[in-house]
């Protein structure tokens, strides 16, 4: 399963990056996000969670943080009475050249 990152954000500015997600590393995130939920549940999830920042931006953040090594997060949040909760995190890495190329390609053969 691929997630793409663009989200809250211009479709041109995060096309370099992505992530994949198969079971093996989906144990991890699970493991790391304190999660209660099945591999085949991640997508389900993840929609959810935006829709959620979509309908209710003040109440739900997403927010995607790039680092300076390529890597970037995105972070998904909830606030609440006094603070912000963060709710999940998901790591990107920066794609190969070739892969943004092929993917740039395609999206305007496509259209």
């Amino acid at each position: 399963m691929t997630t793409s990152s663009s989200i809250s954000t211009s479709k041109c500015h995060l096309a370099d990056r992505s992530t994949r997600i198969d079971k093996y590393r989906f144990e991890e995130l699970k493991k790391a996000n304190r999660l209660k939920l099945g591999f085949g549940d991640y997508p389900t999830m993840l929609i959810k969670m935006i829709n959620n920042c979509i309908k209710d931006p003040t109440g739900y953040q997403d927010l995607f943080a790039m680092s300076l090594d390529g890597s970037a997060d995105l972070i998904f949040q909830q606030s609440v009475e006094y603070k912000s909760v963060e709710l999940f995190r998901c790591r990107f890495e920066q794609a190969e050249e070739d892969s943004v190329k092929e993917l740039v390609s395609y999206k305007y053969r496509v259209a």
